[in-house]
């Protein structure tokens, strides 16, 4: 038999066990039930109340990508008008760009929707790999995903997409950066689920402030 090509539509199969596990969520069977939904504040942008049943609890999920495989020998920065240009998504965007596709991000989108999450969808920046990630792109994403955390309070779980080879300006270990300030707004109770793309490098930090971590699976 001749060697497999690569199935890049099992990475959303991959977030719902990924997903459910974060969360302690059955993947078949019944919701967890018990007291009445909470209400959605006006700043979600895509609530999925309507699909629960009477009575089920809704979890409140953060979801968010911030992606770039980085190379520390390259002397030319990786521009926040370059992210922009390939792939730099806010709020509603984030849902109507991914929803569908064979990436991380849909799969998270499927697992919300089959159980009933309200979710916020704060950023998602991608660039093709090249040198460091400048330190204007690095604080945007911080203040956009830190200012988006920070208004979905209390939450239930974060998915995060990063890379896990991210370095900055000024910063080897991006990624960590990134769960560090995650970690600091929402505590240390509230699971933090993150995917990593196989050529990730992870930090002890890394490890020590991520509840799940999973590599692509392709």
């Amino acid at each position: 038999a001749g060697r497999a090509e690569p199935r890049l539509d099992c990475i959303p199969w991959l977030a719902l066990p990924l997903a459910a596990r974060a969360f302690n969520l059955p993947l078949h069977g019944s919701r967890r039930s018990g007291g009445a939904a909470r209400a959605a504040p006006p700043f979600w942008r895509h609530s999925m109340e309507d699909s629960l049943p009477s009575g089920t609890e809704s979890r409140r999920v953060v979801m968010a990508a911030i992606k770039h495989e980085s190379h520390t020998f390259n002397r030319f920065p990786t521009t926040l008008e370059l992210f922009r240009r390939q792939g730099y998504h806010r709020d509603a965007a984030v849902v109507r760009a991914f929803r569908g596709t064979g990436l991380e991000m849909a799969g998270f989108i499927a697992a919300a929707e089959r159980f009933g999450w309200q979710v916020s969808t704060p950023i998602s920046a991608y660039a093709p790999s090249g040198g460091r990630v400048s330190a204007e792109a690095m604080a945007d994403f911080l203040a956009v995903l830190g200012d988006g955390l920070r208004r979905a309070l209390p939450l239930d779980g974060v998915l995060l997409a990063l890379h896990g080879a991210m370095a900055a300006e000024g910063d080897d270990d991006a990624d960590g950066t990134i769960l560090a300030m995650v970690r600091g707004i929402v505590g240390p109770d509230v699971p933090v689920a993150v995917t990593f793309d196989l050529h990730a490098n992870v930090t002890d930090r890394t490890a020590a402030l991520a509840d799940i971590i999973v590599s692509y699976r392709t």
